[in-house]
């Protein structure tokens, strides 16, 4: 069974209806996690090669993680358009590099995820400005069972040039396509990041949470963190006088 969600863009030129920044709605209630499925290790759609610093060095730092703590809890939605995401402080900016995110098969589900197409938008967090964004395509072996997690790594995101260029961002995922028969599909939340900071609240746009309207929302079972790793490249300046433009252009 593969359900495509109609109207759909993909994620670098979509979108998102992301609320202010502060706003906090009513406290819901979430769901146990029953186990972690492991994590998958992928590539971008379209991206192809690697981005070279030419005369200068690539370093590669995580500026947010919380992908190994424990998890506090999962939330789902029969809405499987739904929009998942949060609010990260993190410690540097940065060309994007990798990405790890969850993806969660809520306990209640009719049957395994198999496959899925996911799409994610990185926005400035207090402009709310698009900084970019990319689609992937995941395979979870014999499927994503009901009550289980999987985190997604996602590399080689440099020659996508997505510049964050601020350590205040929003970072919002979805589910655009998928095969398998599950009826319940989310987030899982681990905490506490030990790199970065994040407030209690996850952004959630889902037709079966307060009628729909977006928004970021607190969570009865405790700080809401979606799990979110994410590594930026940075450039050391060398001697040479084309550093300057190799910067420029990696960073344009």
């Amino acid at each position: 069974m593969k359900i495509a969600i109609a109207g759909f863009a993909l994620l670098a030129a979509a979108t998102f209806c992301v609320v202010p920044t502060g706003i906090a709605r009513a406290e819901l209630t979430a769901e146990p996690v029953l186990g972690f499925y492991g994590t998958e290790t992928v590539t971008p759609n379209g991206a192809a090669g690697k981005a070279e610093p030419g005369n200068s060095i690539a370093v590669q730092t995580v500026v947010y993680d919380n992908t190994l703590s424990a998890a506090n809890f999962a939330f789902s939605s029969t809405d499987l358009a739904a929009l998942w995401g949060d609010r990260l402080l993190t410690i540097a900016p940065g060309l994007l590099s990798a990405h790890t995110l969850g993806v969660y098969n809520s306990s209640s589900s009719t049957g395994p995820l198999l496959t899925a197409v996911i799409g994610v938008n990185i926005y400035d967090g207090v402009t709310s400005a698009t900084l970019g964004g990319y689609t992937v395509n995941v395979t979870f072996g014999t499927g994503l069972a009901a009550g289980f997690y999987s985190l997604v790594n996602v590399t080689n995101l440099d020659p996508l040039s997505i510049l964050i260029p601020v350590t205040d961002i929003i970072v919002v995922q979805r589910v655009v396509s998928f095969t398998g028969t599950p009826s319940r599909l989310g987030i899982v939340s681990l905490n506490p990041p030990t790199v970065g900071s994040s407030p209690n609240t996850m952004y959630i746009q889902a037709s079966t949470v307060n009628g729909g309207v977006a928004g970021f929302y607190t969570i009865a079972q405790g700080p809401a963190n979606p799990a979110y790793k994410l590594t930026l490249a940075s450039e050391t300046v060398g001697v040479e006088p084309t550093t300057w433009g190799t910067l420029k252009n990696l960073y344009r």
